[in-house]
């Protein structure tokens, strides 16, 4: 009888642990599914590629170099790009797969096509000119 009760004793502790692992396995699985676009944006992302028109690739320059196109989304709709040091400030909207980016002043910078956007990659489009720029997030 005792031999039994610490078997049904074992087990229930070795299904507690398992259950334990599977909801820790569950819980720290990090994923953007459930993010929406407007969320999964908001970073820092520096540029390592951009493609002309007719697709020809051009790398980015050295990653060591931290003032190479820099372009960090904010939650409060704010854009900061820093392009070899020259920081310009914008407002941003993200609109299905159009970022709009505007001047301060509310006229139209440019319009992107969002082409990929994950945890780890931003590559967009400009929206009637087909250049493209992929970028990796910094943060």
């Amino acid at each position: 009888m005792i031999k039994n009760t610490k078997t049904i004793n074992m087990k229930k502790l070795l299904s507690i642990i398992a259950l334990m692992g599977l909801i820790l396995i569950i819980g720290c699985n990090k994923s953007d599914d459930n993010l929406s676009d407007e969320e999964k944006i908001v970073g820092t992302w520096k540029s390592y590629l951009s493609v002309d028109a007719i697709g020809n690739e051009y790398p980015m320059p050295s990653p060591e170099d931290e003032k190479i196109n820099v372009l960090e989304f904010k939650t409060n709709g704010t854009a900061i790009f820093n392009e070899r040091g020259d920081i310009n400030i914008f407002r941003y909207t993200l609109d299905d797969d159009i970022v709009e980016m505007k001047w301060q002043d509310g006229s139209v910078f440019t319009n992107w096509r969002v082409l990929k956007l994950n945890s780890t990659e931003l590559w967009v489009e400009k929206v009637n000119d087909g250049r493209q720029w992929r970028y990796k997030r910094q943060n």
